[in-house]
């Protein structure tokens, strides 16, 4: 089958990519990342390196072993939660002794 387009992607090291254009492609041949150009800049899309689908440079953007989103929640007071359970099946233990009189 004959070639209809040839897709080519920026590639060299990771120090030597320079800002994407928007929709660029741009691959780290030092560090196996895939980059792409956004308005705002290259946006990595891809590191081979990682493990999962969570890369720590996106949902852990200050290094502190915790990803944003949590450290987010970590700021409501308790009185903030709202839909808490009230009893304990409502936490899903369903096997507990019930109180029976004991005092």
């Amino acid at each position: 089958m004959p070639r209809q387009v040839l897709i080519k992607i920026r590639r060299g090291t990771e120090a030597q990519l320079p800002v994407l254009d928007v929709g660029e492609l741009g691959f780290c041949t030092d560090t196996n990342k895939l980059y792409i150009g956004t308005p705002s800049g290259n946006q990595l899309l891809v590191a081979a390196q990682s493990v999962g689908d969570m890369l720590k440079s996106i949902y852990d953007t200050d290094f502190d072993g915790k990803v944003d989103a949590a450290e987010t929640a970590d700021s409501v007071p308790w009185s903030g939660v709202t839909g808490k359970p009230t009893t304990l099946s409502g936490y899903g233990i369903t096997d507990a002794v019930k109180k029976m009189g004991i005092r």
